[in-house]
Parts: C-alpha cells; sequence; structure tokens
C-alpha cells in the first residue's frame, strides 16, 4: 500500500511540474520573433513617430496610461486605476514603475510628454487626438503657455481635464502621442532623443539593445526593469529589412516570422501556406483637378461606375461603395452622394463640351497614381471605357512615393490622380479631419463628394503574413498594429 501511495505521489508530482512548465512557457519564453520591414523606420520618438514602422516599435517599446490587450480592449497600461468625475480624469499609476534605465517613473513624465505633444514645433503627427483636453487647442494654436494645458501631477497620479467628452479618450491615451518622457533625460539628448538606441529611455515590455542604421538591424529583448502587468510571451523581437527576396518568399523560406504585404501578394503567400490577417483601413480616391470646369467634371463622373474595374481588383481590394473603409464601420454613408451612371447622358454632355474646346478635342490630360499594380490594372479598365465612351484620352504616370504625389496634390493642380487615404485608428473624426471635414458622416461623405473634385474608388487591406511557427497573434487597426508582448512562437 505504500509503494502505492509513493507511485501516485510521484505521478502526482510529474503532472503539477508538467504543468508548471506548460504555465512558464505560455507566460513567457525566450522565443526570439523575427520581423521583415519592407521600409526602414528613422525615428523612436513617440511624439513624432509617423509610419507604420516607427509606430509599431514606439507600442513596444512604451507603455501609455492605458493599454489595449491581447484582444483590442482598452485596459489600465502604466496606470493601477483611474477615477472619472465629469470631465475630470485621475490616473493613478502603478507602484515602482521604472524606466528601462531603473529611473522611477512619475507622473511628471506623462505631464511632459503630453505637454511636449501639444506643442506646434514638436510637429506630432497626432496632435489632434489631444485637442478633447482642455486647452490643447490654445497651446497648439495660440502658442499659449504649456500650464495652459489641463494635464497635472498629483503625487502618484495624472489628473486630466476635458475640454468635450471624447469616447476615443481612453484608447487616445494608449497610443504613441500620448506616451511618457522623461523631462531630464529628454533635454540631455540635446535633439537626438529617439534617433539612437543610445537616446531612448523606454518604459513598455521591451527595451532596445541594438539599432544599426548602416545594414539596418534593430533588437528589442524583454524590458528587465518592466514593472506592468504585460510582461512579454517571448524573449524578443528582431527587426531587419526587406533583402533582394520578396517578403512572401522570405517567410516562406523561414528568414523571417512575420511581415507586411501588399495586397497583390496575399494569393502567393497563401499559395505558400502562409497564415494572413487584414484590416481594410485604406480608401483609394480619384480626385479631378479644378484645370477642369464643372461640365467635364460632371460628364467623367456621369460616366463613372466601378461596375467597369471591379474585376479588376484583387484580393485585398474592393470597390468603394463610400470614402470610409472597413473599420470605421459607416455603413450608413454607402452610396450616399454617388453620382448616378447614366453613359448616354455622358456622351452627350461631353459631345456639347467638345465643341467649345481647342481643335474640338479633350485636353490632353494625365492620371498621377500612386504605383500599385492592382490600382493601376483598375485605372486602366476606368480610362480605357472614358476613352471609347467620351474621346478623352488620359495617360497614367506612376509615383513611388506617396509622400511625393501628396505634395503635388497639395498644390491642387494635378488634372487627375489617384491614391489612398488611411484610417490610422477607428477615429471617424480623425479620419474626416484628413479632409477638413467633421460630423454627421453620412453628411460630411455628401458635402465631399458634391464639390465634384473627389470620388471613392477601392478599398485596399493593410495584410500581415506570419509563419506557422507563431501560434499566438493580434493584429489591431492602427498604432503600429501588432503588440508584440501577445505574440507567441513555438520553441
Amino acid at each position: 500500500m505504500m509503494n502505492c501511495f509513493k507511485k501516485i505521489a510521484s505521478i502526482i508530482l510529474a503532472i503539477v511540474f508538467v504543468f508548471s512548465l506548460a504555465s512558464c512557457e505560455s507566460k513567457s519564453s525566450k522565443a526570439i520573433i523575427y520581423f521583415e520591414f519592407e521600409n526602414e523606420p528613422k525615428n523612436l520618438d513617440p511624439q513624432t513617430a509617423s509610419d507604420d514602422g516607427e509606430l509599431m516599435l514606439v507600442r513596444n517599446l512604451f507603455e501609455g496610461l492605458m493599454r489595449k490587450d491581447e484582444n483590442g480592449n482598452i485596459v489600465e497600461g502604466a496606470c493601477e486605476k483611474y477615477q472619472r468625475s465629469g470631465l475630470k480624469y485621475t490616473f493613478k499609476l502603478r507602484e515602482n514603475l521604472l524606466w528601462s534605465d531603473k529611473t522611477p517613473i512619475t507622473a511628471d513624465d506623462f505631464v511632459f510628454g503630453l505637454q511636449r505633444a501639444v506643442q506646434k514645433t514638436t510637429a506630432a503627427p497626432f496632435v489632434n487626438r489631444l485637442f478633447c483636453i482642455k486647452g490643447a487647442k490654445e497651446v497648439y494654436g495660440n502658442n499659449a503657455d504649456v500650464s495652459a494645458l489641463s494635464v497635472k501631477a498629483a503625487g502618484d497620479s495624472v489628473v486630466i481635464t476635458l475640454e468635450k467628452d471624447d469616447p476615443m479618450f481612453l484608447e487616445t491615451l494608449s497610443t504613441s502621442v500620448a506616451m511618457p518622457c522623461n523631462r531630464e533625460y529628454f533635454y540631455k539628448t540635446e535633439g537626438e532623443y529617439g534617433q539612437t538606441a543610445k537616446t531612448i529611455l523606454c518604459n513598455g515590455s521591451y527595451d532596445i539593445y541594438k539599432w544599426s542604421k548602416e545594414k539596418f538591424a534593430i533588437r528589442l529583448y524583454k524590458n528587465e526593469n518592466y514593472k506592468g502587468a504585460f510582461e512579454a510571451e517571448n524573449g524578443g523581437v528582431f527587426f531587419t529589412l526587406k533583402n533582394e527576396k520578396n517578403l512572401v518568399s522570405s517567410l516562406a523560406d523561414n528568414d523571417c516570422d512575420i511581415a507586411f504585404i501588399p495586397s497583390s501578394e496575399i494569393k502567393n503567400a497563401k499559395e505558400n501556406e502562409l497564415n494572413i490577417a487584414s484590416c481594410e483601413n485604406k480608401c483609394w480616391m480619384l480626385t479631378i483637378g479644378d484645370e477642369f470646369d464643372l461640365r467635364i467634371k460632371n460628364a467623367l463622373l456621369t460616366a463613372f461606375s466601378s461596375e467597369i474595374y471591379k474585376d479588376s481588383l484583387g484580393e485585398g481590394f474592393k470597390s468603394a461603395k463610400s470614402i470610409y473603409p472597413g473599420v470605421l464601420n459607416e455603413t450608413q454613408a454607402d452610396g450616399a452622394g454617388f453620382p448616378s451612371y447614366d453613359i448616354a447622358s455622358a456622351k452627350a454632355q461631353i459631345s456639347e463640351i467638345i465643341k467649345d474646346l481647342p481643335d474640338n478635342k479633350f485636353p490632353p490630360s494625365t492620371l498621377y497614381f500612386y504605383e500599385n499594380d492592382e490600382i493601376k490594372s483598375a485605372a486602366n479598365d476606368l480610362l480605357g471605357h472614358w476613352q471609347n465612351n467620351l474621346s478623352a484620352f488620359i495617360n497614367m504616370q506612376s509615383s513611388t512615393s506617396l509622400s511625393t504625389l501628396q505634395k503635388e496634390l497639395n498644390k491642387k493642380d494635378l488634372q487627375f490622380a489617384l491614391f489612398p487615404i488611411t484610417a490610422n485608428n477607428s477615429s471617424t473624426d480623425e479620419y474626416l479631419a484628413q479632409f477638413g471635414l467633421s460630423g454627421d458622416p453620412k453628411k460630411a461623405q455628401e458635402t465631399l463628394l458634391s464639390k465634384h473634385n473627389i470620388l471613392p474608388f477601392a478599398f485596399e487591406s493593410t495584410n500581415m503574413a506570419y509563419t506557422s511557427a507563431i501560434t499566438k497573434i493580434y493584429m489591431d487597426n492602427g498604432n503600429g498594429y501588432i503588440d508584440f508582448a501577445f505574440v507567441g512562437k513555438k520553441v
């Protein structure tokens, strides 16, 4: 009987040991995740980070008062708890929080981060997210002293008073523009903050150990001084730059674990048995410049229909029913303000217009577009339709730089352009602000389209491909898309 009890005890101990190992492994492992960028991030200052790569790194190196968990829920981050009284929020910090150099994190670090963000000289790309805070617009627009910003340190708490209620406020506190910044450390960097591995002070789940710029590479390891609630479930993340292979080939050959891929590569990725996660967050816009009078614009738009080109849009694209990509969930605006297709009317209109034009011909024209094979094919269908039915001969010229194309667009002298507008989060207000609009989404869309200068062309997704080695992942709808602290990998 005693031997029987010993055997049972041994089995129980073995089971407990195995489960304890499994538990340890599920919480944290030494696995390194390899991510491949297509474009090199240049800046890791949270307040000024702008592109997807920069935002991804910032998201993993820093933690705001609030944070998104592994299911996308807004939860407490650096704050242990918060209270709301009217428009006043009080965030109590967790105890014993440390920067990556072991310096204690204080409430003033969050105050200073927000003060930096709302100063116009900082040029924070997402500063408009903070305009709900009392005094933010005065500091940003009227050069008021930063003390006018209603963000105060009160012992171990941060007190923020809003100008108006904002349902996105707590989510904003989880994004780059609201990250903390150590005042003393910032000034010691003498303008180099966030530009090198030695001029970054982190408080997130990871710390930066290497940032090579000659042959780009960034290495993040678990932040040993992180005292928050989201310890990384892996040993670290190594970032490299796309090599001579395309991204799908790198993933298929296990050169990396995760990468963002263009929509045109989705089919190839699936054929290589890669996993795909997508977020429909872009709307390609077709613009018609003011060089053309209202009569020409109206004729062209009357001869516009997504039925003409929709079959040329591959996976990851679909014809647009509104200006709002799926991540904004604004389906009530579908079709609002769209021109009615009437090719017979368009032909009659253009026939009358051409009589008044030089040489009785449609003026020589060019459509400038951000280079994309799927969009190019669809645009060719539309231009061919206009050429065949309206005798409108329009050339195409591509641009491989969206920023360059945007500069040209801002001059408002392009005849035609086709380019994407991105929803950087789920805020319809922030998205509409890119068009200088606000208010009811349906009415805003109708106002925009009534000018006959712009029309939604197609929706596109941001796509992430990853190998079977990745066991757990959540793709957010912006702010860098991935919090690697929640990403699991087979060891």
